[in-house]
């Protein structure tokens, strides 16, 4: 009975001697796993942040070209304007000229 005994703590201590090798490697592969995951999500965090201020750069240009697209246009248009009023007083001076020699000759006739 003592052999039996004996035999069975042998393989007692065997199995908790694998038990604890298993273990052991299921809590290596575990912790790997969680480095792992920490070092995927820090890559992409790093990327998303990267693209965000890639794109926070690329609305800030856009918003700068097109503030000075409608300056340009603003400052085409007050152009054109001052353009039109110079033509519209020199047609009025030729207008009034015009009408002061139609009545020169309404009065000579």
């Amino acid at each position: 009975m003592d052999k039996v005994e004996s035999q069975m703590d042998d393989l007692r201590h065997v199995l908790d001697n694998r038990m604890r090798a298993v273990e052991e490697e299921f809590r290596k592969g575990k912790e790997k796993d969680q480095t792992s995951q920490q070092q995927q999500d820090e890559k992409l965090q790093h990327y998303l942040s990267n693209e965000l201020k890639k794109q926070a750069s690329e609305i800030t240009r856009l918003k700068h070209e097109c503030r000075e697209g409608f300056g340009a246009v603003h400052e085409s248009i007050s152009n054109m304007k001052s353009v039109m009023d110079g033509k519209r007083k020199l047609l009025e001076d030729q207008l009034r000229k015009e009408i002061g020699q139609i009545r020169k000759m309404v009065v000579l006739i």
